[in-house]
């Protein structure tokens, strides 16, 4: 699934005015009558675009601010913000940082260790990592069960984020993001209900990414939106994780397989 990895946080955008030609029903005689699900090529020719140009960036840095859905005991939706930033060296080098108000944390991949540190705990795990950036995030979810955020940056146009999943997919309109033109699609699959805002020139990258978990009852929504410097340089320094003073190192045990669960 394409916003497989984004589910973990969640993430999506109801719009209270959407222009005529974007309707997915019409009203007749005082009911809503869905139309039947459209494929349209130029929302799926769209997302091979953006896909290739995520492809193509060598060196980046991307950051990312998202409001995600959360249901508490009381069965209310509760909003919660998470500020994500990556530095990326293809093919294998990654840091990043999430931010919000319970937690602080840092990933350090420096092409053979991969380090995940709190820093509000001082604790740190260090593991052997493999070559490349895509093994990486694939042995983290599958040996540790590590989500790592905005996965799918890295997963648009592989094999792993297959467009022939998508069950429909149109053409929304421009939109503004920031100070962005952007155009706005929309595309549904499984029970995913998800928008995509993507930037309008050279570099058609994805300025906003809205989901809404169509299968739960409660329809959580998340938000994210991203900023993007191309071609940024970094220090080696910035990859490889050194220790501060008093930090306890611990074990990063695999997550237990899923018939045991």
């Amino acid at each position: 699934m394409l916003v497989r990895t984004m589910l973990g946080l969640s993430i999506a955008a109801l719009i209270s005015t959407v222009p005529a030609h974007a309707d997915d029903a019409r009203v007749q005689g005082g009911e809503s009558q869905a139309t039947a699900p459209v494929r349209e090529t130029r929302a799926i020719e769209a997302l091979q675009r953006m896909s290739r140009s995520l492809r193509a960036l060598d060196r980046f840095e991307v950051t990312a601010h998202s409001d995600v859905d959360r249901l508490d005991d009381a069965g209310q939706l509760i909003k919660f913000s998470n500020d994500v930033s990556y530095k990326v060296e293809k093919p294998n080098r990654l840091y990043a940082s999430i931010v919000n108000g319970r937690a602080d944390r840092q990933m350090y991949y420096d092409g053979q260790n991969f380090t995940l540190y709190g820093k509000k705990l001082n604790y740190y795990a260090t593991v052997k990592a493999p070559a490349t950036i895509g093994e990486l995030l694939e042995q983290l979810d599958d040996r540790y069960g590590i989500e790592v955020p905005l996965a799918d940056l890295f997963l648009w146009g592989s094999d792993k984020a297959p467009v022939d999943t998508i069950e429909a997919a149109r053409y929304v309109g421009p939109s503004i993001v920031g100070e962005r033109v952007c155009d706005q699609y929309a595309f549904r699959q499984d029970d995913v209900d998800w928008q995509l805002w993507i930037a309008r020139g050279d570099q058609p990258l994805p300025c906003r990414l809205a989901i809404v978990d169509a299968g739960d009852p409660a329809r959580p929504q998340s938000v994210m939106t991203y900023q993007w410097r191309t071609g940024k340089r970094f220090l080696p320094s910035t990859f490889k994780f050194s220790a501060p003073k008093n930090a306890h190192p611990i074990v990063l045990n695999a997550a237990p397989a899923a018939d045991a669960q």
